[in-house]
């Protein structure tokens, strides 16, 4: 009936500074996907598409971009974040300045996962990754 985060679901892992991805621009971060659990996820990101590098501590046969990693029960992945400006975004990155955050979703897109305890949305796999200039 509930799906997590690092121990956390809905709210309370969008507000947990533990659980957010921060990042500065064109500085890539390492995220490590783990699913302990017994069914297939499929963590998406907004925002920007990963690089996958790894699954279960062995390489990527090829090069994967993706906006959305399928996780399948007991599997590890490894990607690469790596904090760019959408390509659509605005205003254009040459007109930030240093106080623009930008904060973008990441959630799972099964849909037994949105929910927790059988109806409170959004109270599944939820999260955040934040971009500073």
């Amino acid at each position: 009936d509930y799906f997590l985060i690092n121990g956390r679901s809905g709210v309370d892992s969008v507000h947990d500074e533990s659980i957010t991805i921060h990042g500065k621009l064109n500085e890539p971060a390492l995220v490590r996907i783990v699913n302990a659990g017994v069914a297939t996820h499929a963590m998406h990101f907004h925002g920007n598409h990963l690089d996958v590098l790894r699954h279960d501590s062995k390489p990527a046969p090829h090069a994967m971009r993706k906006d959305t990693i399928m996780m399948p029960a007991g599997m590890t992945k490894e990607a690469l974040l790596p904090f760019k400006p959408p390509p659509d975004i605005w205003p254009p990155i040459e007109q930030w300045g240093d106080e623009l955050t930008l904060s973008y979703p990441m959630h799972c897109h099964a849909e037994m996962s949105q929910t927790a305890g059988g109806g409170l949305y959004p109270g599944g796999q939820v999260s955040d990754w934040i971009l500073k200039p």
